[in-house]
């Protein structure tokens, strides 16, 4: 698994922002129900892409604007780093579960692969799309950062697109 530099810098000054935890899951699902990755698969998890599971959230954000007992000063989610400081930034990647089953990637690393149809977030047991029907482990990548200072900050690449790559190369 490579993700973009985990790094962050402001657009203004080059300051990297050191995370203070990294996680990295397979989403469990009973045995036989997924395929294996084949040796040589890739695809890209792109927070851009239509139906991306790729989040940041908030813990704690700061100032509050609707008073301490407000939901909104416990928790913020969205799709680009918030610009108000948190107690926890956590970034969540949810890469796609299901495979069109025979090409092991694709020009933009993204058509041969998709989420499956249930919503949410944490989802991984919704049936695949007719078009890529074959179910594959949904790696789930995590990363946080405590006291997070807010502020525009963006990706080493410029953007403040999520984006993470697998690369099979497994000998079996």
């Amino acid at each position: 698994l490579e993700f973009r530099r985990v790094l962050f810098r402001s657009r203004a000054a080059a300051c990297p922002v050191a995370p203070s935890a990294l996680r990295l899951t397979l989403a469990r699902r009973m045995p036989g129900e997924a395929k294996a990755f084949p040796n040589g698969f890739k695809m890209i998890a792109r927070g851009s892409e239509r139906g991306a599971r790729m989040n940041f959230h908030c813990v704690r954000p700061r100032p509050c604007l609707d008073g301490e007992d407000g939901f909104s000063c416990q928790f913020w989610g969205g799709n680009h780093f918030p610009t108000s400081s948190c107690t926890e930034l956590e970034v969540s990647m949810i890469f796609p579960s299901c495979w069109d089953g025979v090409r092991l990637t694709s020009p933009s690393m993204t058509e041969h692969v998709a989420y499956d149809t249930e919503p949410g977030e944490g989802s991984h047991d919704g049936p695949c799309p007719a078009t890529h029907p074959v179910k594959i482990p949904q790696i789930r990548f995590y990363l946080r950062v405590h006291t997070y200072e807010g502020g525009p900050h963006v990706f080493s690449d410029g953007t403040d697109v999520l984006h993470a790559d697998y690369f099979s190369g497994w000998n079996r």
